[in-house]
């Protein structure tokens, strides 16, 4: 692993701890659960995943690739998702 991926991967985790309370703010301000609430998550670490991949880009130097983007979603929603769950175990 090279520097410009570990700063995409760095930032992409940052963008999922954030992921995490913007999910749950969407999903208390429309009242949705199960289904409408996993389309929710994952358009909003698509975009989140767009915005670390853009930073990173513009840190690093280099172009938005597809590769870079499926990573980002990746690791920003897995984050995100395993986040929400620490803090729902601990209610």
């Amino acid at each position: 692993m090279n520097f410009d991926e570990s700063v995409l991967y760095l930032i992409s985790v940052v963008a999922g701890f954030a992921g995490m309370p913007i999910i749950s703010l969407i999903k208390s301000i429309f009242d949705v659960d199960g289904g409408k609430a996993l389309v929710i998550a994952t358009l909003s670490s698509l975009v989140l995943a767009f915005v670390s991949v853009f930073i990173s880009g513009g840190l690093a130097g280099q172009a938005l690739t597809l590769e870079a983007v499926i990573n980002s979603v990746g690791v920003v929603f897995g984050v995100a998702t395993i986040f929400y769950k620490a803090l729902q175990a601990d209610k």
